[in-house]
């Protein structure tokens, strides 16, 4: 089992987790700067990450299509048709990213309002809003990108740019808060800034090194061969791939409106959790998409008996992996959670709720590897459809009943999510098992 880890997934996952965990901290640096200036800023910067994972995820429509079948023409030796395939989902991804970047603009500010997000904390993260929320473009491009170099097990070299990026986003941060230009006193404007700047430069560095490690890069020229069987494919697989989150994310809307009208205690201990389980989910994530790619080529080789091996492999040692960090954490949170703020009400609630994450990071292990796998072999409707059923149903439904009913608030709410991983998570199990997996290669 290690052995197997050690040769195949192990050189992909690591670089996969310092990169993807890099880009996606970086809203997390956002908010360990900016607790230095205020609470009211932290919850309006957490809130908008919130509204902005939300339209980033649907980017996977395309995005997740393109891993599936970049990895499976790759494993059955049809790249000749690559080219064509990462540029159109570079087009339909950047196409997508200008009309969900208008909707921003226009209505971010009534869609915080839904979700119970204090007049004030929408007033401090207004400008932040506007900024990063223009350059959406940015990561939807990006996906695309980093999508095709780590197919092509281009992992190191797109780490790399992860690193510089986070380099420049704290110079940024530090020189709008701290530094040179404090005197402007720009706060949560600079960092914005920040950010979008040091996105900018990964994008045109991302795209530089596609052209130069896998010999092309998107290009209009390529629209031309596009087919219809392609496109559809495209749509087929990006659809169900991308509900599964989103639907997640949903969910996840919907409660925290209700953490929302908690107050500042329940808010602010739901981003300083996040923020410090975002390892956890990172490392196993980090498998996960290794996972995938692995599968994908083993799928399109037609050595399906050895991908499900695989799959369960990468499982277990997720599972020991998620564990021991979660149990790290929560043995550790005031010192973790200390490290944002000082209030005693925070640090206990948060303390209850990390024990609580250490279950609910075993149900998540299961779904992120199993998930991501199906996905390699095609397999997509199914996670779709008990994602629609069981965070509905399971999640929001034990969530909001603990929450309200019992008066248990945000530890009922966690409550909720830990009873939907697990769900889903026996029920992807069961899948494995079988066989109906199989016979999904699109390639």
């Amino acid at each position: 089992m290690f052995n197997q880890f050690k040769k195949d997934i192990f050189p992909l996952a690591w670089p996969i987790l310092i990169e993807i965990g890099l880009f996606m901290i970086m809203g997390n640096i956002d908010v360990v700067m900016l607790s230095r200036v205020g609470e009211t800023i932290v919850s309006a910067v957490g809130n908008v990450n919130q509204m902005f994972n939300l339209v980033a995820l649907m980017f996977s429509v395309v995005t997740s299509a393109a891993a599936i079948l970049i990895s499976q023409s790759i494993g059955a030796k049809k790249t000749q048709d690559l080219p064509v395939i990462v540029s159109l989902a570079f087009v339909l991804n950047m196409s997508l990213a200008f009309i969900l970047g208008i909707g921003v603009l226009f209505f971010g500010t009534s869609f915080l309002g839904l979700i119970n997000v204090p007049v004030e904390s929408i007033q401090a993260g207004k400008g932040y809003m506007m900024i990063v929320g223009s350059t959406l473009f940015v990561h939807a491009g990006s996906l695309v990108l980093t999508t095709t170099l780590r197919s092509h097990k281009h992992t190191k070299e797109v780490m790399q740019i992860s690193v510089l990026m986070n380099i420049l986003n704290v110079i940024g941060n530090y020189t709008f808060l701290f530094g040179p230009l404090a005197f402007l006193n720009m706060g949560v404007v600079g960092v914005a800034l920040s950010t979008a700047v040091s996105r900018s430069i990964g994008l045109l560095m991302n795209y530089r090194l596609c052209g130069r490690l896998v010999s092309f890069k998107p290009h209009l020229k390529y629209l031309k061969y596009v087919t219809k069987e392609l496109f559809v494919k495209m749509i087929r697989l990006g659809s169900p791939a991308a509900i599964e989150p989103l639907s997640y994310q949903l969910v996840q809307v919907i409660m925290f409106s209700f953490i929302n009208s908690y107050g500042h205690v329940a808010i602010n201990t739901r981003v300083y959790v996040q923020t410090v389980t975002w390892f956890v989910y990172l490392a196993v994530l980090a498998i996960a998409q290794a996972s995938l790619i692995m599968v994908g080529e083993r799928i399109g080789q037609n050595r399906s008996d050895e991908a499900r091996t695989m799959v369960f492999n990468n499982l277990k040692i997720s599972l020991m992996i998620s564990f021991t960090m979660s149990l790290f954490l929560a043995i550790n949170s005031r010192f973790f959670i200390g490290m944002f703020t000082d209030n005693e009400a925070i640090l206990q609630l948060a303390s209850t709720i990390l024990w609580i994450d250490v279950i609910l990071e075993i149900g998540r292990t299961f779904n992120l590897v199993l998930i991501f796998s199906a996905r390699g072999a095609g397999d997509v409707k199914f996670p779709m459809i008990i994602a629609i059923v069981v965070m509905w149903l399971v999640g929001l439904g034990t969530g909001v009943t603990l929450a309200q009913g019992f008066n248990l608030q945000l530890i009922g709410i966690w409550i909720g999510l830990t009873f939907d991983e697990w769900v889903r998570g026996l029920l992807m199990l069961l899948r494995w098992r079988g066989e109906q997996w199989k016979r999904f290669k699109m390639v």
